[in-house]
């Protein structure tokens, strides 16, 4: 530890700390197995903050609960933790540093300043944070204090379409000039991926849609149809099958904008083989509701 560090356990966690005059700040932390759960005072102090890289590299790390007196999180403070799943700060303020969720390619929701049996619209914030976390690179809209308003839905809507209009290739020759070899994708494989992130994204906005405009939804809805099963790029079908491990909810969506049709229907049910029951289940009943048409003549016969 560094010097004028203390050592407390919370739970089966051993926590390092720094107590300033106003406070007290979190400095790190042994291996976490699960759930990180700060109170909201140590030895009498209130916590206000978590120190830069405090729980860097925590890869079995998968919920944090801060306290609402908690004021800011600092750079890199949760970075490099690809199994966290949810982080909970109940201060509607929170400062938070550059890069605190990088690479935390596992977030799914980030409630700060509410709760996770909230509202439709507290969720599909706490949706829409995670995204902008580990998906889209538009740190700004995570940092804003008015995350959650009209105008913060209408920036998160607007930075989406302007990431649908770049050109898939943009990037690649950056990632070359790195020479990582080992992780390169030749260009046809980036723009792909390019083209999948894309779609994710406005697969989680669809679903996800408080404050949607019908402009914006068109916006989102023409680009996924033009990439569906069946099309020369595909990659609409394949964020959702690889991505999304089944959840029948984006199945819907997916469905519902028009991604699935008469033609398509069977290859897509050909390509789900035996994996995820329930989401085929779902499409199966889709295809005799909307596609199979009952012969009322042969109905008669009988």
């Amino acid at each position: 530890m560094a010097m004028g560090e203390k050592e407390i356990r919370i739970g089966d966690v051993s926590v390092s700390y720094m107590t300033e005059e106003d406070g007290i700040i979190l400095t790190g932390g042994g291996r976490i197995g699960g759930c990180l759960d700060i109170p909201g005072e140590i030895c009498g102090h209130p916590v206000k903050g978590i120190a830069k890289k405090a729980f860097l590299g925590q890869r079995t790390l998968r919920r944090v609960a801060l306290p609402e007196t908690c004021r800011y999180v600092e750079e890199w403070a949760f970075a490099q933790c690809p199994n966290l799943e949810v982080f909970v700060c109940g201060n509607k303020k929170l400062m938070l540093g550059k890069g605190v969720f990088n690479q935390c390619t596992g977030l799914q929701h980030v409630y700060i300043g509410t709760q996770e049996d909230g509202t439709k619209e507290e969720r599909d914030v706490a949706v829409l944070l995670a995204a902008l976390a580990c998906r889209m690179e538009a740190e700004y809209l995570l940092v804003d204090q008015n995350r959650g308003s009209r105008e913060w839905f209408e920036k998160w809507d607007k930075r989406l379409a302007d990431f649908l209009a770049q050109a898939d290739e943009d990037g690649y020759m950056t990632l070359a000039l790195c020479g990582e070899e080992d992780i390169m994708l030749n260009i046809a494989q980036f723009m792909s991926e390019k083209r999948k992130q894309k779609c994710s994204m406005c697969l989680i906005r669809l679903k996800h849609d408080s404050h949607l405009s019908p402009q914006m939804r068109e916006v989102f809805v023409s680009y996924m149809k033009e990439l569906t099963k069946g099309c020369a790029s595909q990659e609409a079908w394949l964020a959702l099958f690889e991505e999304f491990a089944g959840d029948v909810s984006y199945y819907k969506v997916f469905a519902d904008i028009g991604c699935v049709n008469a033609d398509n229907m069977d290859a897509i049910l050909l390509d789900m083989g035996q994996e995820f029951a329930q989401a085929k289940a779902f499409l199966l009943r889709y295809k005799e509701e909307h596609f199979e048409k009952v012969d009322v003549f042969a109905q008669f016969a009988l």
